[in-house]
């Protein structure tokens, strides 16, 4: 079966369905957390990003998002922020906040990239969501958005790491140059496929709000998806961590999406992105193609 719901109700039977032990009736949470296998237990999935502790006694909630069958994943994934003309990028470290501790090493990047940016007039003007609207996840219907709290901007919400995370949204909104500005999502590619192998498709719903009465310009949206571009971390400026290399795979034109009509503070759903697992595209299908209308 697919991981453990990531929130909510676990029942005991869903336990002993993850662990192959449907049919154990003398089941016992702290000797299944403890792999103890003079018991018939199988060992805990090292491998799993999210996993109980060995500590006695086990509670329910330890169980989230635990998936006995998970690979080691060998890509790693960080969200990022980016200057969007020059792609010059910065790192997410998961739950430190602006601003972050530079690091001297080198990451990939296996992940789909979402720019969703607007004039910049030197304030925000605008909030934008994603959703994952993929039928089959456990997490659908889940959105994320910029914050400094963890559980608002990972999903699943019990994440506090960009390598356990399906998506991941900032701390705080991209400064991407002195005509940009907006919110960049991350889409951890290899570990959503590792996670539902079985779905070729992924969905992701983009909704935004005019935080701003002023708010009356266009959205726009650009994606890509980037494997194994080595970057390199330089210094601390524009809104995190720098990379001191550009990413050469290319990026998506960028797409004159929409314009938020709607009251302050009104979502409204933008469009959708759809990752092809087969084809290894990443597309926006836009929904509001208005941008002649006059903002409520």
């Amino acid at each position: 079966m697919a991981q453990l719901p990531s929130s909510g109700e676990i029942k005991l039977s869903d336990i002993r369905n993850q662990l192959g032990l449907s049919s154990k009736t003398d089941f016992s949470l702290d000797k299944a957390e403890n792999g103890d296998v003079s018991f018939g237990y199988p060992t805990i999935n090292q491998c799993s990003p999210s996993k109980p502790s060995d500590t006695d006694p086990c509670s329910f909630s330890e169980w989230y998002s635990y998936n006995h069958l998970s690979s080691c994943v060998s890509n790693s994934f960080q969200a990022v922020y980016c200057n969007y003309t020059t792609d010059i990028c910065a790192l997410d470290y998961g739950t430190t906040t602006p601003p972050q501790t530079p690091s001297t090493s080198t990451s990939y990047i296996g992940t789909g990239l979402l720019d969703i940016y607007y004039g910049n007039t030197g304030v925000t003007q605008y909030n934008y969501r994603l959703y994952i609207s993929t039928s089959g996840m456990s997490e659908n219907g889940q959105y994320v958005e910029d914050s400094l709290t963890d559980s608002v901007r990972h999903i699943p919400t019990n994440s506090t790491s960009a390598t356990t995370s399906y998506i991941i949204a900032g701390t705080k909104e991209s400064v991407f140059n002195t005509s940009a500005r907006g919110n960049r999502f991350g889409i951890n590619l290899v570990y959503i496929m590792q996670q539902y192998p079985s779905i070729s498709v992924f969905t992701f719903d983009l909704y935004g709000a005019r935080i701003l009465s002023s708010g009356v310009g266009n959205t726009f949206v650009s994606t890509a998806v980037k494997h194994s571009t080595l970057v390199n971390v330089s210094d601390t400026t524009n809104n995190g961590i720098d990379f001191s290399v550009t990413i050469a795979e290319s990026t998506s034109p960028a797409i004159d999406a929409s314009k938020i009509c709607a009251a302050v503070n009104s979502y409204v759903k933008l469009g959708y992105f759809t990752y092809n697992k087969a084809a290894d595209t990443l597309i926006y299908t836009n929904l509001l193609s208005n941008l002649s209308c006059t903002p409520v």
